[in-house]
């Protein structure tokens, strides 16, 4: 599980440092999964 913990955690901060700039070319997509999910479901999970 810690690898699952460090990527949502990865994937939060970078959500929160840069929101508008993603860091890979196919990041569009994985942000809209990303939205998708409720924020709430990703605390509880970390």
């Amino acid at each position: 599980m810690p690898l699952e913990q460090s990527l949502m955690i990865s994937l939060l901060f970078a959500h929160q440092f840069k929101p508008h700039r993603p860091f890979y070319p196919r990041a569009t997509d994985d942000s809209k999964n990303v939205r998708e999910v409720p924020e709430n479901a990703t605390l509880l999970r970390i």
